[in-house]
């Protein structure tokens, strides 16, 4: 049974509607009532569920009130409650409810045709089965070499036709180029439309209207049956909202007929895309996107777009750049403020995760500026689908990115929406699962939302995976991570580049040197980890508050290391804080160039397979030591300048809820297992 007092530490079971089937698990799972579930969950050491209303008849008054019914009981259980706010993800369209009541609200895009024309040609661009009618035309001149001269671009947007597209002669002396802007929503090709449990229609996150509207949708309703359904629920988790614009790639010739087929349980098409609209390149739009541009940035946008579209020069990178950081600060206010603020005035907590964290080419995409999208969360999260240690390592951006969020904006905690719905490990032990989350604690985590159904082994070993997990966070709690290095985000250098539209299975094509950064910003947070070394992620953002002396409780100037990656331009008043600041060509070189500022937690093991944590309390200090090889590490040592205080020390074993007082810190760790070495001040 779970104390009351521990819930906060034992992980939340995400059950949905209590029929959700996450991928390998066992079909025991719908053997039980909702309520014989709870109980069971609740015997078993969950500290509480993440929950919906039914799938089958999402947001229905029926839904509801089973929903409600289910919370009170749970709350009876003693068990903590969130409630997951959409029919699968990502979240934003209530099911579907908001695009098809509000098609006003829908997501938008500005998508590009163009055609070449020669001396006293003519040129028609017509509107595309599925588009608008033309929202803006420009034509340039083209050089000997039939390429754009930006320079010389007019607008030509009063030579519409009645067909809605753009008639244009060429009256100059050279050959032009015409680019005919046509709005679209952005279903067809989005990843909305391929998605992976639910095809439907999205809502324009840019517009706060949306928002409100997806808002009233998800949790009006409640008000029938319950006073005030967050009376009843510690917080609300999103997952996976997006811009969007990052595509799919074409259809195929039978989707139509291939959808249709292949539709279950888990998979299920609400709104059919039309598959004879053909794809043209596109960026996210919304109404006031033109004003809010020129505010931040002083120029017009829309005069720019060929180059935003097409220009791979400084001139189009700069266009590209602040477009990007436009559509990022947009999603920010309209999406994840008005989220925040709907959630605090309801003194409930807001948290969730967004797609492809891992992966900085598509940020621009998606979320823009991850790090500030998940400062703006109380309990900024991230998504581990495996519970490999190779793919968590490998994968360590998504828990970084998480928590230095939490560090830098002042969150001090942060959640893993954890799972081993995408793994080579299957099926999953007890040993596994103690070993992924003693990982992703040592990257931060202090919470967990899990997928692993608590039919997925014996109930003994779930038992003693959820209180292992109660063991680990709870020794760490009270306490702040210790980080005095810092990798910078190059946003800016990759938003430059981020053409639209990215295709989701297709290379990005940057240019070498981006494609370098790219590389050492993929590699780099493995490479750290492995060497015992701690870092924050951090932003222009955060940089600017440090240089305008309005730094985060966390940031520690003396003996601060800021790594920039190769390639990248970061002004010289925005680093001036740091104490030092290094350039590595080659991330293989970054472990020795920072060996002289003694950042080192532990004494790294050779092989790497040691990861460590340092938090510090007001009275005593921890280390969290996991061993993630199949060997036990000896002699492990933690590095001597954080012992310096110490006046004891006390090794907890978080496996078996025991600590032992000791006269030094040097311990052995067997394999797969995690130690906690407390320093007392």
């Amino acid at each position: 049974m779970t104390n009351k007092n521990d819930s906060l530490f034992r992980p939340l079971g995400i059950v949905h509607d209590f029929n959700f089937l996450p991928c390998n698990c066992d079909q025991n799972t719908k053997l039980l009532s909702p309520k014989e579930r709870i109980k069971r969950l609740k015997a078993l050491g969950y500290g509480g569920i993440v929950i919906s209303p039914s799938f089958k008849d999402y947001l229905s008054d029926e839904s509801i009130k089973n929903a409600t019914e289910l919370i009170k009981y749970a709350n009876e259980q003693g068990l903590l409650v969130w409630i997951y706010d959409e029919l699968y993800y990502p979240s934003g369209s209530a099911g579907g409810i908001v695009p098809k009541e509000h098609p006003e609200y829908e997501a938008k895009g500005l998508a590009v045709l163009t055609a070449d024309a020669l001396v006293g040609d003519t040129v028609c661009i017509n509107s595309p089965h599925g588009y608008n009618g033309v929202y803006a035309a420009y034509c340039c001149r083209l050089n000997s070499e039939n390429e754009p001269i930006f320079e010389t671009i007019l607008d030509i947007s009063e030579k519409k036709n009645f067909g809605g597209g753009v008639v244009y002669k060429n009256n100059f002396d050279s050959a032009i180029r015409v680019y005919a802007f046509f709005g679209k929503t952005t279903f067809e090709f989005a990843t909305t439309s391929h998605n992976t449990r639910i095809i439907r229609r999205y809502i324009d996150t840019l517009d706060k209207n949306a928002v409100s509207a997806f808002f009233e949708a998800t949790y009006g309703k409640y008000k029938k049956f319950t006073e005030s359904i967050t009376d009843l629920i510690e917080g609300v988790f999103t997952d996976e909202p997006q811009i969007p614009a990052l595509c799919r790639e074409n259809y195929r010739a039978d989707y139509r007929e291939w959808v249709l087929e292949n539709q279950n349980d888990v998979f299920k098409v609400y709104d059919m895309p039309d598959s004879k609209i053909t794809f043209t390149p596109y960026i996210p739009w919304t109404d006031n996107i033109e004003k809010v541009f020129k505010a931040k940035f002083g120029y017009d946008l829309l005069i720019n777009l060929p180059l935003l579209f097409f220009d791979k020069g400084e001139k189009g990178n700069k266009v590209r750049a602040d477009f990007w950081q436009t559509v990022s600060d947009m999603f920010l206010l309209a999406y994840n403020e008005t989220y925040r603020d709907f959630c605090e005035k309801r003194q409930i907590t807001y948290s969730g995760h967004f797609l492809h964290e891992e992966e900085f080419n598509k940020h621009p995409y998606m979320h823009g500026d991850l790090l500030m999208q998940l400062g703006k969360m109380p309990l900024p999260g991230c998504d581990y689908l495996s519970a490999s240690p190779k793919k968590i390592l490998e994968n360590a951006s998504a828990a970084k990115f998480a928590s230095s969020a939490a560090a830098l904006y002042g969150n001090n905690q942060c959640m893993a929406e954890v799972s081993n719905m995408v793994s080579d490990i299957s099926p999953i032990t007890a040993e596994d699962y103690k070993l992924a989350t003693a990982l992703q604690t040592a990257l931060g985590i202090t919470r967990f939302f899990s997928y692993y159904t608590d039919f997925c082994m014996p109930d003994e070993d779930v038992k003693g995976c959820l209180d292992f997990t109660k063991n680990i966070t709870k020794a760490l709690s009270n306490m702040a991570p210790v980080r005095n290095c810092y990798l910078y985000l190059p946003n800016k250098t990759f938003m430059g580049e981020s053409f639209p539209t990215c295709a989701v299975n297709e290379k990005i094509e940057f240019s070498k040197h981006t494609k370098e950064t790219e590389e050492f910003m993929l590699k780099a947070p493995e490479v750290l980890l492995r060497a015992g070394i701690d870092f924050n992620f951090i932003n222009d953002d955060c940089l600017e508050k440090i240089a305008n002396g309005k730094a985060p409780e966390c940031f520690n100037p003396q003996g601060s290391v800021l790594i920039i990656a190769p390639w990248v331009d970061v002004p010289k008043e925005l680093t001036k804080s740091f104490e030092n600041t290094i350039i590595v060509d080659d991330v293989k070189e970054l472990v020795g160039a920072l060996l002289k500022y003694d950042l080192q937690n532990i004494s790294a093991d050779p092989n790497g397979s040691l990861i460590s944590l340092y938090k510090q309390g007001q009275t005593q200090n921890a280390f969290l030591l996991v061993n993630a090889s199949d060997e036990c590490l000896e002699n492990v040592c933690v590095n001597g300048k954080f012992l310096n205080e110490a006046k004891s020390f006390c090794i907890y074993n978080p496996h078996t809820d025991i600590k032992e007082d000791s006269n030094s810190p040097i311990i052995s760790i067997p394999k797969k297992e995690a130690r906690i070495i407390f320093t007392q001040r």
